[in-house]
């Protein structure tokens, strides 16, 4: 795995400052390369910088598991399904193969957040994030069974995927260099 990441902070746009960066993976299990651009910004909601808006968003691009690269190379088994007096078979055994679809691609996510941030006191802050994740081309195993067919497979494929969302509220005390409790 072979990665460069490039980081251009404070572009100004009308007093925005907006933060840009990028990463660039090659992944050689997938055999494939990946750009995954992100960026950010703060914002000054007072004047006397006690309140402040924070947002961003980015592509991450997840690592692939070595495992991905062997799947294929799995030995096989035979499922044979019994009724409940453990010795009569209730269909043929069916032999199962392990395979990976042909197209895998790296996992990733599209990540966002939101934050508000207010300075109470030069000790005392409280805040608010939003997070949202939506994960992509995740791997996942399915069973795939041929009708009629006395063999089956675990087809590894990049067709998962996942959603998660977030809302954290906290206090933060800060004295110098010798207490930061969140």
């Amino acid at each position: 795995r072979h990665t460069r990441f490039r980081n251009v902070t404070g572009v100004q746009t009308c007093a925005l400052p907006i933060y840009l960066g990028g990463r660039l993976d090659r992944d050689g299990l997938v055999s494939t390369v990946n750009l995954a651009p992100r960026v950010g910004t703060a914002l000054q909601l007072t004047s006397s910088d006690r309140t402040m808006l924070r947002g961003g968003f980015g592509l991450f691009h997840a690592r692939t598991p070595a495992i991905v690269g062997a799947f294929s190379s799995f030995t096989g088994y035979t499922d044979t399904r019994y009724r409940a007096d453990g010795r009569t078979p209730v269909a043929p055994a069916l032999a199962v193969a392990f395979t990976a679809a042909p197209d895998l691609t790296t996992a990733y996510s599209r990540t966002w957040d939101v934050s508000l941030e207010h300075r109470l006191s030069p000790e005392w802050s409280v805040h608010a994030t939003l997070t949202s994740r939506d994960g992509l081309s995740e791997f996942l195993v399915s069973p795939v069974t041929g009708t009629g067919t006395a063999t089956g497979e675990l087809r590894l494929s990049s067709d998962g995927r996942s959603r998660y969302r977030d809302f954290e509220a906290g206090v933060h005390y800060l004295q110098g260099s010798r207490i930061d409790i969140r």
